[in-house]
């Protein structure tokens, strides 16, 4: 399906990357990048939005995102 209106790739936040094909919202994250421990050290942040950005070709759509591995740590 060609790209239409906002197609061009918009930075969200840390390590997270939108754009419109059509009428579909493709996100992409960067899955080799991290952002360090969360503060309380139970995961490690791969890609925030840093609350609700606006969407360019999205009619106002709003995305807020968060992408995290829990630490793989046991008891």
């Amino acid at each position: 399906m060609p790209a239409t209106n906002g197609s061009q790739p918009q930075s969200i936040g840390d390590n997270i990357s939108a754009r419109v094909e059509g009428r579909t919202l493709i996100i992409e994250i960067d899955l080799d990048q991290d952002f360090g421990s969360s503060s309380s050290g139970k995961s490690t942040t791969i890609a925030s939005s840093r609350g609700n950005a606006a969407v360019a070709g999205t009619d106002g759509g709003v995305l807020g995102l968060n992408f995290y591995r829990p630490t793989r740590t046991r008891r």
